[in-house]
């Protein structure tokens, strides 16, 4: 797989907590929203021969199932299709 820039969508990513901050009252879960941002975008290829793309948003629960969902929405309305987003404290 040719993936895209990974520093674009890591960007892309932490533009996205932004919002997210911007929007919190709107997003439930387990937040430190003053700490929130993207640490990391990846390209992986699993044994089976998979491939995907996955941001790592850091200060954010597991089960921030709400902030998963605004994220992976914010990028796919940018071009970025099928990310998995990825919570952890």
């Amino acid at each position: 797989m040719s993936g895209p820039n990974l520093s674009e969508l890591r960007s892309c990513a932490e533009d996205a907590c932004q919002t997210a901050f911007e929007k919190k009252p709107e997003i439930g879960g387990a937040v430190n929203w003053a700490s929130l941002g993207c640490v990391d975008a990846r390209l992986w290829r699993d044994s089976y021969g998979n491939e995907g793309l996955s941001v790592y948003i850091k200060e954010a629960s597991e089960t921030a199932v709400e902030l998963q969902s605004f994220i992976h929405e914010y990028l796919k309305d940018r071009g970025y299709h099928d990310v998995e987003v990825v919570t952890e404290w």
